[in-house]
């Protein structure tokens, strides 16, 4: 059980099942239930950042583990022929926040004010950044961060997020070697390219190459191939034989196979 103080004098009291806010007035008693997943505190009268910021100093002390990933969006690969479910997802940077870090963006949380951000409702919130929260060994929460709508999105509490929170997001980021602002486009070309599936830049298949080729499933041939790697079953009807393609459902993003001929 840990008491905290806040800016306003008030004093936080989080246990193991349930979290007490204990204002100056003895009568002024609520209590959030915090279950493990998700944990999702409720909304409060005050506008919900003193929540959220409460929620997130009580995410921060609990998990056993945070990452910060920088990766690529859906939106980053407007005008490329993928086919359905195919959109690759690639991980830019990934740190693994260390104790020292862990405590740096606990002190800046504490420090946010109660005031609530407003979201820009006209604006189509891109993320290229997330902070993950695991608590033993699973993930508890995901923070979604869009520098392009000023925004984050995070399902560990129900209160909006203070106008102070990029104050805290962005050093964050940094600190871990990311970026806040790029070219997301260029960027996901340029991996893209590298990785030799599709060009970007013609938008046509690309042939050839030292990868394997895929084996035609028993009776599905034209529509179905084994996955080498991990022999399940891929939908591949229409492709091009020869093309490199990814199974959307491996997550080993180095999994590129050749269709085969018919």
């Amino acid at each position: 059980m840990k008491i905290y103080k806040s800016l306003d004098g008030s004093l936080f009291l989080m246990g193991f099942g349930a979290a007490l806010f204990f204002s100056s007035c003895a009568s002024d008693v609520m209590m959030f239930p915090v279950p493990h997943q998700p944990r999702v505190l409720s909304q409060t009268a005050d506008g919900g950042a003193r929540v959220f910021n409460y929620a997130l100093v009580d995410a921060i002390e609990r998990a056993d583990q945070i990452v910060v990933r920088e990766h690529s969006h859906p939106g980053d690969f407007s005008g490329v022929s993928l086919g359905r479910g195919n959109t690759p997802v690639y991980i830019y940077a990934s740190k693994d926040l260390s104790p020292g870090e862990r405590v740096l963006f606990s002190e800046g949380v504490r420090g946010m004010s109660n005031q609530s951000s407003v979201a820009d409702r006209g604006c189509s919130f891109v993320s290229h950044h997330t902070i993950d929260f695991y608590e033993r060994g699973s993930l508890s929460s995901r923070m979604k961060v869009s520098y392009k709508c000023s925004e984050v999105q995070w399902n560990g509490s129900s209160g909006k997020p203070s106008k102070d929170v990029f104050k805290v997001i962005t050093p964050l980021i940094k600190r871990a070697g990311m970026i806040p602002h790029r070219d997301w486009k260029q960027v996901a070309e340029q991996q893209f390219e590298a990785d030799g599936v599709h060009s970007p830049l013609d938008k046509k298949p690309v042939l050839g190459g030292g990868v394997p080729t895929a084996e035609w499933a028993p009776g599905e041939v034209g529509k179905k191939v084994l996955n080498p790697f991990t022999k399940q079953l891929v939908d591949v009807e229409g492709i091009p034989a020869g093309t490199k393609v990814r199974d959307p459902n491996d997550k080993d993003q180095s999994h590129i196979f050749k269709i085969p001929s018919l």
